[in-house]
């Protein structure tokens, strides 16, 4: 099961890679994707809507799905926010501990972060801080 410290321990290891400094949506333009452009699953449509920064990776909680082992066909090609994600059913219960009200304000406040232009080592500091 999908818990807090996991997400935590994911999101430290994609920060790591990409670097603290990188910023995923330079314009704030609140908008992001689950998958880079690269990924099949990339919905075409919003190409011209998404975040600069999926030209090189998926999101940053999109990256921590993945090493989660979370990342569905359905959650790739999602253009909503994570809590829309738990309310539609795509992070069922029985993988994903919902009933921890922390692991899902630290994604949330993580993707928000990152939407307004965060770079991905402040937008981890926020969501970490708000809710250790």
């Amino acid at each position: 099961m999908f818990t807090y410290d996991d997400a935590v321990r994911y999101a430290k290891e994609v920060i790591a890679e990409r670097g603290e400094d990188f910023v995923y949506n330079p314009f704030g333009q609140n908008s992001c994707a689950y998958v880079p452009r690269s990924d099949e699953r990339f919905p075409a449509e919003r190409s011209k809507h998404v975040a600069e920064g999926s030209a090189v990776t998926g999101c940053l909680v999109g990256e921590i799905f993945k090493r989660a082992g979370l990342l569905t066909d359905e959650i790739a090609k999602a253009a909503m926010s994570v809590r829309s994600l738990v309310g539609s059913g795509y992070l069922p219960d029985h993988l994903v501990d919902n009933s921890e009200d922390r692991l899902i304000e630290f994604l949330s406040i993580l993707q928000g972060s990152q939407d307004d232009g965060e770079p991905w080592g402040n937008a981890f500091s926020v969501a970490y801080e708000s809710t250790k």
